[in-house]
């Protein structure tokens, strides 16, 4: 079976509490971690289907850039305490 993801459309994103562009960067700032990994999962599923959505790129690099980005400050604060 083939799966055909459609773009999110804006009333989409904000009941999943995204900004509606990923370039918000105070908006994606604003996503607790645990559900920022489940956001990255799911886009990289669109990505990994046979019909990605157009949006899914762009979606799963702001993503996963900003969950790659908190795990390196987690990381950097466990070795330097304050």
């Amino acid at each position: 079976m083939r799966i055909r993801y459609k773009p999110f459309s804006p009333d989409q994103l904000r009941v999943l509490g995204l900004p509606e562009d990923p370039a918000d960067a105070k908006g994606l700032a604003a996503i607790p971690t645990p559900e920022l990994q489940v956001l990255v999962d799911r886009a990289y599923e669109q990505l990994d289907c046979e019909y990605p959505s157009p949006d899914a790129a762009e979606w799963y690099e702001a993503l996963a850039g900003l969950l790659d980005r908190r795990e390196l400050d987690e990381t950097a604060a466990l070795r330097h305490p304050a």
